[in-house]
């Protein structure tokens, strides 16, 4: 039998970009397509070793645990040797699901394998088996689309990340720490005082006031009705025209702290001229934050 290795190499090249990518999926790494295509070009060498040199060191284990390691490095990103290990970890996982399909596959069609030096080739035809080519040509753009959709949320991920803060509220001689998101939509502002308005849901609220107070005020929220409210917080509340899918009254409740403060890098921002708003849900799903701040508040930072 005739033996195409270029068709060979072709195939398991493209085996290998699969496998790399879904260790990236799995994984949730964020790598440029030539990372990974480095990888797999890395990686698919074993197919000459393997038929040229089928006595090489890097067909036995050893040789073939550093092989596999030395794909990892090329591929992945790694910020320690824990990182490195947990995805050398996957990449063997995805490399045997994958192997075990093929061999299942190949084993209801009859399809013989054939392996040499402990390595799985699929060379049945010269060209290796249609059932491969067939393997990759379907699961390309179902790897594909995972791994656009996994990398899609993983940048909103990381652009969130990038929006949050470390913040401290002085209301009612207690301070509250809470991380807040900086929304870039946020401009809301009281039209009296021309004061920026931040945003926190009922989590913090809670932390603020006692359950009775929190009562009150949700109260208020639907009623308006301020006279409800026990006399120390009747001091500290305004109300803002604001309109959303959770405050369909169209008034947003607001306390006036006694400082607000915000570190970011090597800038310090401390105000009391700003009002807090009061959401009595969840402003993120997962509970990543529980403050929407406001860009207006930069123009309070100073030098750290």
């Amino acid at each position: 039998m005739t033996l195409y290795l270029d068709a060979v190499w072709l195939l398991n090249l493209m085996i290998d970009f699969m496998i790399l990518r879904l260790t990236g999926y799995l994984n949730k790494k964020k790598n440029s397509g030539w990372r990974i295509f480095s990888g797999s070009l890395f990686a698919s060498m074993i197919v000459f070793v393997t038929v040229l040199y089928p006595s090489s060191l890097l067909l036995y284990p050893l040789g073939k645990i550093i092989f596999s390691i030395l794909i990892i490095v090329i591929t992945f990103k790694h910020k320690s040797w824990i990182d490195l290990l947990k995805t050398w970890l996957y990449f063997y996982f995805v490399s045997f699901a994958i192997g075990g399909i093929l061999l299942g596959v190949h084993f209801i069609f009859q399809q013989s394998i054939q392996v040499d030096s402990g390595s799985f080739m699929t060379v049945t035809t010269g060209y290796g088996t249609p059932i491969s080519w067939g393997f990759v040509v379907i699961g390309f753009p179902i790897c594909w689309y995972f791994t656009k959709q996994t990398l899609d949320k993983q940048a909103l991920v990381n652009f969130q990340t990038d929006q949050l803060f470390t913040c401290e509220i002085q209301v009612f001689k207690q301070t509250i720490t809470t991380t807040g998101y900086l929304d870039s939509a946020n401009h809301l502002s009281d039209p009296i005082t021309n004061k920026p308005v931040v945003i926190i849901d009922r989590s913090v609220i809670k932390q603020i006031v006692s359950a009775d107070q929190f009562m009150q005020l949700e109260q208020v929220s639907q009623s308006l009705d301020i006279s409800q409210l026990d006399p120390l917080l009747v001091q500290t509340v305004s109300l803002i025209p604001y309109q959303d899918v959770s405050n369909p009254i169209g008034v947003l409740i607001a306390l006036k702290p006694d400082l607000f403060t915000l570190v970011y890098q090597d800038q310090i921002i401390k105000t009391k001229h700003i009002l807090i708003g009061l959401r009595f849900t969840d402003l993120a799903s997962e509970r990543e934050y529980h403050c929407l701040l406001n860009p207006q508040l930069f123009k309070y930072r100073q030098s750290a």
